[in-house]
């Protein structure tokens, strides 16, 4: 009896483990694009990045964009440091040690003049500053002298060619450089029925479709598949979600995929709390509506190709502002990392790269205001 029970045993234990489930990360090529299927278990616990201080900028304030901090931040070949500061207008120019040296532009809509500025950009040791609602470019020298305008009315669409039928609303829309005449555009929007969202490489000649999708509008904005971005290292990353994993996406320049991640992911549902204060705050809105959190809050690549996933900060749960899923350039998960931890920079609320320098946009501790702390990695 006790041998045919333990032959029993092996033969469930043989069965599970043909199944085909993985330990860490199974990696697949598909035509020349990578395949990593992660589940939630740490390739190596052991791996944290290694980041050194460097300097630290105050009193600058990023306008909140689907786009992200990184497109309102330009360093040049001097390692001179170029940020769009919302609040009045202007571009600050720091040395490559954090020094004031300049402002440039100022708020305004005459020549040199600077007002809702969507990214900056150098091309060509030339200053591109990018403005969709006046749909043209502000472009400077490195010194800071105004140079000339360019329009970029050709970059602009009204209405998604794909959406059809029923007054579409755009929400957002951005132009981001990629440099040599190559754009990224992103919009997004919805009608009563519907929510649709488009991200485009754009060229002279052509339009380069990487994402493309509308949808019933079934659940709040807040926790619909935002098309997250992330652009470093002549790469594009686009993030989706769903209830049971996070998927990321990874393009070159020219829209070819080089990568797909996918992570094992548990979308939480909103909280009944939030649901009441909802429907107190605007008694029409139908709260049946609300239901999954998104998955993805951020997603970034360093130098080294590593991927930075940022999940859906839970605000019921502090301990989750600083953390971050980190694969390698593969997209094998190795670990989860506290930033806060490793930059001992207490409450954090982004982190983007350029070139060889982290940027961490938070606070030392709560009662100071937030700075860009900077550093070597």
């Amino acid at each position: 009896m006790k041998t045919s029970l333990t032959s029993a045993v092996m033969v469930v234990l043989i069965f599970f483990g043909c199944t085909g489930k993985h330990e860490f990360t199974e990696i697949k090529n598909n035509e020349g694009s990578l395949i990593a299927l992660n589940n939630d278990i740490p390739y190596d616990v052991n791996y944290f990045p290694k980041i050194d201080s460097c300097f630290m900028i105050q009193n600058i304030w990023f306008y909140d964009s689907n786009v992200g901090p990184e497109h309102f931040f330009a360093i040049d070949s001097l390692g001179r440091i170029f940020v769009y500061n919302y609040k009045d207008n202007f571009i600050y120019n720091f040395d490559g040690k954090g020094t004031f040296l300049k402002k440039i532009g100022g708020n305004g809509y005459g020549p040199g003049e600077l007002n809702n500025v969507n990214s900056i950009h150098i091309q060509n040791d030339k200053l591109r500053t990018f403005m969709i609602d006046q749909k043209k470019v502000n472009i400077y020298n490195l010194d800071g002298e105004f140079l000339h305008s360019k329009t970029i009315d050709n970059l602009m669409e009204k209405t998604p060619n794909w959406f059809d039928k029923g007054e579409f609303k755009i929400y957002e829309f951005s132009i981001t450089p990629l440099g040599h005449d190559k754009y990224l555009r992103f919009f997004n929007g919805w009608n009563k029925y519907y929510y649709a969202e488009d991200i485009s490489i754009i060229t002279e000649d052509k339009t380069i479709k990487l994402d493309s999708r509308q949808k019933e509008f079934s659940m709040d904005k807040g926790a619909l598949e935002l098309l997250r971005n992330s652009i470093n290292n002549q790469k594009l990353c686009i993030a989706e979600n769903s209830k049971e994993k996070y998927k990321i996406n990874i393009f070159d320049f020219d829209g070819r995929k080089l990568l797909e991640i996918n992570k094992a992911y548990r979308k939480k549902k909103y909280p009944k709390a939030v649901k009441l204060a909802a429907k107190i705050a605007n008694p029409n809105f139908d709260v049946s509506i609300i239901k999954y959190m998104q998955a993805i809050e951020d997603v970034k690549i360093d130098k080294y190709d590593r991927i930075w996933v940022k999940p859906f900060m839970n605000e019921f749960d502090p301990t989750s502002i600083n953390v971050y899923d980190f694969f390698d350039k593969n997209g094998r998960y190795l670990n989860k990392i506290d930033i806060g931890v490793i930059s001992n920079i207490k409450l954090e609320t982004s982190i983007f790269f350029k070139d060889d320098k982290l940027m961490i946009i938070g606070k030392s501790n709560e009662k100071k205001e937030s700075a860009i702390f900077v550093f070597d990695y």
